[in-house]
């Protein structure tokens, strides 16, 4: 018997997909053992070699992994300088100066959720998304 598991997971920003492989064959390898079963954990052999009964195979569900998004500089980064800039700006000429506070202060912020990126943000530090 063979049992194929892929997974499509996120992992979290403080995470990486290496460390959610690991907790998977973590959880998946004690399950196996009970059942006499080998385990192929991402390519990885776990714990008995040759399947007595039955083998197990985790495997990733797009055959690539995307690790999160790096965090962002906020202190000495010209591109969060130039954005932060530009609404400070936008906000101190606005005609409708109903309602405005005399400060306004810009942070950066952390939205939580299902995000698709191309490749090429991983070689890039500066990445910015608002969600509307």
């Amino acid at each position: 018997m063979q049992i194929f598991v892929q997974t499509n997971a996120h992992s979290t920003l403080a995470s990486s997909t290496t460390e959610l492989k690991e907790r998977f064959a973590d959880v998946v390898a004690p399950i196996a053992a009970k059942h006499n079963m080998s385990l192929d954990a991402f390519g990885t052999t776990v714990g008995l070699e040759a399947p007595r009964w039955g083998h197990v195979k985790l495997s990733d569900a797009f055959e690539s992994v995307l690790e999160p998004a790096p965090v962002t500089p906020t202190t000495g980064s010209g591109p969060y300088e130039l954005l932060s800039g530009t609404i400070l700006s936008t906000l101190k000429t606005n005609l409708r100066t109903d309602n405005l506070p005399d400060e306004v202060v810009v942070s950066p912020g952390l939205s939580l959720g299902t995000l698709q990126f191309d490749s090429s943000y991983r070689s890039r530090s500066d990445v910015y998304i608002r969600l509307l």
